[in-house]
């Protein structure tokens, strides 16, 4: 009965071939109740939804054959019978003696042709000449052909597949679409509130199999931007399940589904990232917030989300149980996630709508090389040094004064040091720290970029761009063979990175991106 369960649970059709002369009338049966389960098992096959077919392919005798013969189509083979009884049992009891089978059988009329005439069953299945035992595989062959054609009718009439792969697909696209109209619930919330306060959207990634991220820089009110995209992915999806009040049909338990799972789902990404600094709960570390508090408010909505997802899972269950899928409805779902996916398209144009550099660079803006022998260009870095060592995406802090004594010496005792300046006028606003090294399989330098930094009120004119192509000019004329930069994953500055034809670094086809470590000497 188990069995049976799992296969109405997924929409499995259910196929019972009975050979038995009947339930064993032993004490030892019946004391572990043989005739109750005999009949629970009727009761269950009689309730269950499911597509269920019954073909006696030999003997079909008593309880044995009657706890597992209620189906949709009952067939008994040509040469087989179907009874409440064994023509032996019969016998025995009416006339105490075996001897009175034959009379028992007469009587019982239990042959295929003649139940197929009272009704008691749907077809009779013909064998090939001599019976199904001269021939197994001609028997076989008509047996598929006959359950095949059953199995097709029943599934057609009740919306539903040999398998259910209806139900399965449109779920998938259920499911894939959920995923997909979170992430771009919770982005458009990010896009939205850095265009209302004065944000610059440097691009938005959305790529399915990755966490999505917007990068805003500047961003004048980084907690509203970054808690915009949360509440718009939490409250949206629930305005939108109880906009949309449909109580029968396929669409509205999705609906509350997604709602409740968009809880979860965002609860846990900002529980989660409060604990591990990972993207959007990162920023929220870099501009002050506690990681008690992320956590706590990530609970308690991932709290919520998982008991609203019970309930609405059981719904949705239900409604699927009680409705079987048609193969219309999951093409319609296919339908819908690919104009989902076109609308999240569409999104990621905002990253070409806003220019990477923004307004071309002031004419007063000069980049040049620096010369630290120079008390000017001394003083000029330190000032853009400090200001990057307290950016959010540097060390968070003002330039230790041991580090601020040293550093000028130290780099230019270094042989290889590269510094460039970006200057508005007089003033100091950017700067480009690198390395010349040396590329073993070139044979060639190379130059490194270990510092990269632009005041902040400054970003977007393009003066990012401008001293990555002074670095590159240097590095042509001096025939080296790469540039190289590390970057923290999301930091905005990737755009323009990327915009200038940086990639992640792979050195071999198949050997994966490179990676950055370190190995601290104090």
């Amino acid at each position: 009965m188990s069995k049976m369960k799992m296969a109405a649970k997924y929409g499995m059709p259910i196929v019972c071939l009975i050979d038995t002369p009947g339930a064993y009338p032993g004490i030892g049966a019946e004391e572990r109740g043989q005739a109750q389960v005999i009949a629970e098992s009727m009761l269950l096959m009689s309730k269950l939804r499911t597509p269920i077919v019954c073909v006696v392919i030999g003997e079909g005798g008593s309880g044995g054959a009657l706890g597992i013969g209620v189906g949709d189509r009952v067939a008994v083979l040509e040469h087989a019978y179907y009874s409440v009884i064994s023509p032996e049992g019969c016998a025995g009891i009416l006339w105490k003696s075996h001897d009175y089978a034959d009379r028992a059988a007469r009587a019982l009329q239990l042959t295929s042709k003649r139940l197929q005439e009272l009704g008691a069953i749907d077809d009779v299945i013909e064998e090939p000449l001599g019976g199904a035992h001269r021939d197994h595989y001609q028997m076989a062959a008509r047996l598929k052909q006959y359950l095949i054609k059953q199995l097709r009718e029943l599934c057609e009439r009740r919306g539903v597949n040999a398998g259910a792969p209806a139900t399965v697909a449109a779920l998938i696209a259920v499911a894939i679409w959920m995923w997909l109209a979170m992430l771009l619930t919770h982005e458009l919330g990010h896009v939205v509130a850095a265009m209302f306060t004065g944000g610059k959207i440097m691009a938005v990634e959305l790529r399915p199999g990755w966490l999505p991220h917007t990068l805003v820089d500047p961003n004048p009110r980084p907690s509203v931007v970054l808690w915009a995209g949360f509440l718009s992915g939490w409250i949206a999806p629930q305005l939108t399940a109880l906009a949309w009040r449909i109580r029968a049909g396929f669409v509205g338990p999705v609906l509350r589904a997604w709602a409740a799972f968009c809880l979860l789902a965002g609860g846990v990404y900002l529980a989660a990232g409060g604990a591990e600094r990972l993207t959007d709960t990162g920023q929220f570390l870099a501009n002050g917030w506690s990681h008690a508090l992320l956590i706590l408010i990530g609970a308690t909505v991932a709290a919520l989300g998982y008991g609203r997802s019970r309930a609405a899972w059981i719904a949705l269950a239900k409604n699927v149980e009680a409705k079987p899928i048609t193969w219309r409805v999951a093409i319609a779902w296919w339908c819908w996630l690919a104009a989902g996916n076109g609308l999240e398209t569409a999104l990621l144009t905002l990253r070409y709508l806003c220019p990477l550099t923004g307004p071309n660079m002031p004419n007063d803006v000069l980049i040049r090389r620096a010369d630290l022998t120079s008390p000017a260009d001394a003083a000029a870095y330190l000032a853009v040094l400090d200001m990057y060592s307290r950016d959010p995406l540097g060390d968070g802090k003002p330039l230790d004064d041991e580090v601020r004594e040293r550093i000028v010496p130290a780099l230019i005792e270094h042989p290889t040091t590269l510094i460039w300046l970006a200057f508005d006028g007089d003033r100091p606003i950017g700067f480009i720290t690198a390395f010349r090294g040396f590329s073993s399989f070139k044979a060639r330098p190379l130059v490194n970029i270990h510092d990269i930094a632009v005041a902040s009120e400054m970003r977007g004119k393009g003066i990012g761009k401008a001293l990555l192509a002074a670095a590159e000019e240097y590095a042509r004329e001096t025939g080296c063979c790469r540039l190289t930069l590390e970057v923290l994953e999301h930091n905005p500055a990737r755009a323009v990175y990327e915009a200038a034809g940086y990639r992640q670094a792979a050195y071999a086809p198949g050997a994966g991106g490179a990676l950055f470590y370190v190995r601290p000497l104090d």
